[in-house]
């Protein structure tokens, strides 16, 4: 999967294609995919890259300085 693979889609394409063709899709080399999505375990994956994508530029080595909803959030080791 590539930086601009979208579980949230896949959930879209399942309901379009049909009961058959997605027993078909689970049991193929793109299953996988598939059964990542119905874990649904992928939302600290997404919290985790919320964190990395705001983080903000500091002197200290331990600790970590996030932007979230406009306020600053510290993670320190």
């Amino acid at each position: 999967m590539n930086h601009s693979c979208f579980l949230a889609n896949i959930q879209t394409v399942l309901e379009a294609v049909g009961d058959d063709v997605t027993s078909d899709l689970r049991e193929s080399a793109v299953g996988v995919i598939v059964k990542l999505k119905e874990l649904e375990y992928t939302w600290f994956a997404s919290c985790v890259h919320h964190f990395l994508v705001n983080q903000m530029a500091i002197e200290s080595s331990h600790e970590m300085w996030s932007l979230i909803e406009y306020a600053a959030a510290v993670l320190s080791v």
